[in-house]
């Protein structure tokens, strides 16, 4: 998982293998792994594309070429909207519903609040919309949200 390097057993030598979100070593079989940057820059360019100009995103905060590649593209895609990089919109939580409610409420509770939020992924939306729900929020009119 998250892009690691993986030995393969010498049992699969002569069996078709692909590996997902993981490496082998040598590269003796053939993996798959998410496009992370570009995930995150499409996700960032679909909110800017609809007029958003106040996205947060709730990241993950382990240590994962998830997180850093996800950062890096939400961060590029602001630059090439011409939307200037916000520290105060960037939450580091776990990858968990109830994180997603509590980062929720905190940007959502702000006077400025994010017209769009960016989730690591569903399972933080899933807390967003509960949290932009009990401001009484309503997706899609008043906040757009992408896991």
């Amino acid at each position: 998982m998250y892009h690691r390097g993986w030995p393969p057993s010498a049992v699969l030598k002569d069996t078709f293998t692909v590996l997902r979100d993981a490496r082998a070593a040598q590269g003796l079989v053939s993996s798959v792994v998410p496009d992370e940057i570009g995930g995150a820059r499409t996700a960032v360019t679909e909110l800017s594309a609809h007029g958003h100009r106040r996205i947060a995103f709730i990241n993950n905060v382990d240590d994962i070429p998830a997180t850093h590649g996800r950062l890096g593209g939400y961060r590029s895609a602001l630059a090439v909207a011409g939307i200037p990089f916000d520290p105060d919109l960037l939450v580091f939580d776990r990858p968990e519903t109830f994180a997603g409610y509590r980062a929720g409420k905190v940007l959502l509770g702000r006077a400025d609040r994010p017209t769009a939020i960016f989730c690591f992924n569903d399972q933080v939306a899933m807390g967003v919309y509960q949290a932009a729900h009990e401001l009484d929020l309503r997706i899609p009119e008043d906040l757009s949200v992408i896991g």
